[in-house]
């Protein structure tokens, strides 16, 4: 129903560029994008004026030059243990409040990398 008891999920998918990714826009009910797997995908989740998002465990594979996950004008959104290979930047956080990011894999280059490349502009 999109509440905090029951919410919303998106889970189990298995995505490339021919079949899209997963983009959430204008909504405050509560999600939960989890264990998905993101094959050579441009940007792999892009959550846009939203509220109440947890995205977790997700394996992302994107192309270069592009995000794993993006973030603009939303609030209380969680990010933890997702896999992500090979982005530009693999977490963009901008205009946004209450976001939580932990234990996130990012592998660039074939280079392990724990939580870096998450670009949060001033």
């Amino acid at each position: 129903t999109g509440t905090a008891e029951d919410p919303f999920i998106i889970e189990k998918y298995i995505m490339s560029e021919m079949t899209g990714k997963i983009t959430i826009l204008n909504t405050d009910a509560y999600l939960c994008i989890r264990n998905n797997t993101m094959n050579e995908i441009s940007n792999g989740i892009k959550i846009e004026n939203a509220k109440n998002i947890n995205i977790s465990i997700n394996n992302i594979s994107t192309n270069a030059c592009y995000r794993g996950i993006q973030i603009l004008n939303s609030q209380n959104i969680s990010i933890s243990g997702n896999t992500i290979t090979g982005p530009y930047i693999g977490i963009d956080v901008r205009e946004a409040e209450n976001v939580n990011i932990s234990t996130n894999i990012l592998i660039v280059s074939n280079q392990f990398i724990s939580n870096i490349f998450i670009f949060i502009p001033c």
